[in-house]
């Protein structure tokens, strides 16, 4: 088994994933491990993606299907200069309970990391996937742009969680594209706990299939000076397919953050999304965006969002309880962020909630 060295260690941590639980990881264009649990085998597949094209001709008809290579600038820089990422295959009828985990890591000053990521569940399939992405503590001034392409076959099931742990220098620009087919079921979570520069993302999830399901959620903590434009859209194609959006924000001191969400009703239909924030200073912004387009008389459609500072009513009632208003604002602020609601597995949930309350005892004692 490869081993990583302490500095890969920490920046792991970062977001959640231990090394001895890793599948695989690239730092700037290296592969450092590349691995398949024994339990994994004749189920799923990881490896670089570089090496997937050239091993499996078969996967060149998903690859650059959803993501067009002239679609923008970023697209382009990707396609010209591919520094890696990983193709997941996910087996006919593989049932997996644990999840597979990836990590992309930047360890160089001023680098522009650029990965195209494919992911392939199979039908009657069933797995997680938990990848983070993050930079080690000393690296300066760095861009990430990441590809992601997923495809759920008929009866497939997927919960896919991206972590981000960046520094407040990094600029990401992931871009990532699914499609269901019939009766599949795919949860997309999305984690930001730490400062980021600027990140701007906007998954688009199409419900091709019959009865397909798509649920999105994230978790965002806005610190200091962060820049955080995120959103998802699901366009609803297939008969009876239906869609979710949820999304909690904690704003900090002159943090920008856009939450969107776009609901797109082509066929019979159901979807709903809710943004819900907290605004901790005055110099704060929250934006939300709901869009809700039916574009048949059979679709149902609806949203609602909140975005305001913490109740003080819920604040004194606390107090009376014994906590001290710094207290009470934590309490309140950590239920807001709880994971739990991911259905992350139970050692990632643990590490998300000691980040965050890591992250608050910082904050709230300044």
């Amino acid at each position: 088994m490869q081993e990583c060295d302490k500095r890969i260690e920490n920046t792991l941590n970062k977001v959640g994933i231990s090394e001895k639980n890793s599948n695989y990881i690239l730092e700037n264009e290296k592969v450092i491990l590349n691995l398949i649990n024994e339990a994994l085998k004749n189920k799923a597949i990881i490896m670089d993606i570089r090496e997937a094209l050239k091993k499996y001709s078969w996967i060149k008809k998903y690859f650059w299907k959803l993501i067009k290579k002239n679609e923008s600038n970023l697209t382009k820089k990707v396609y010209e200069n591919l520094n890696g990422g990983y193709f997941i295959w996910i087996k006919k009828n593989a049932k997996i309970s644990f999840p597979i985990n990836s990590c992309l890591l930047i360890s160089s000053d001023n680098y522009e990391q650029k990965v195209h990521n494919l992911i392939i569940a199979e039908e009657g399939s069933e797995a997680k996937i938990i990848t983070g992405c993050s930079e080690h503590d000393y690296v300066n001034n760095v861009k990430h742009i990441g590809l992601t392409e997923i495809f759920l076959e008929k009866n497939a099931k997927l919960n896919f969680t991206m972590i981000h742990s960046w520094k407040e220098d990094a600029i990401v620009r992931p871009i990532t594209r699914i499609e269901l087919k019939e009766n599949s079921e795919f949860v997309n979570n999305y984690v930001c706990l730490e400062k980021v520069k600027d990140i701007k993302m906007n998954p688009i999830i199409y419900c091709k299939g019959k009865n397909s399901r798509s649920i999105s959620n994230s978790i965002i903590f806005a610190k200091e000076k962060s820049n955080i434009d995120v959103g998802t859209t699901i366009e609803l194609l297939g008969l009876n397919s239906r869609g979710e959006i949820n999304s909690r924000v904690i704003g900090s001191k002159d943090s920008k953050t856009i939450v969107r969400g776009r609901l797109n009703g082509k066929n019979k239909s159901k979807g709903h999304m809710e943004c819900h924030g907290i605004i901790l200073h005055k110099n704060t912004s929250i934006h939300a965006i709901p869009e809700l387009d039916a574009q048949n008389n059979k679709a149902e459609l609806s949203h609602e969002a909140s975005l305001g500072k913490i109740n003080q009513k819920e604040i004194n009632y606390l107090m009376t309880r014994g906590l001290n208003e710094k207290e009470a604002k934590s309490l309140i602020i950590r239920g807001f962020i709880n994971p739990e609601f991911l259905k992350l597995p139970i050692n990632i949930e643990k590490k998300l909630i000691q980040i965050s309350q890591n992250t608050l005892t910082k904050k709230l004692t300044k």
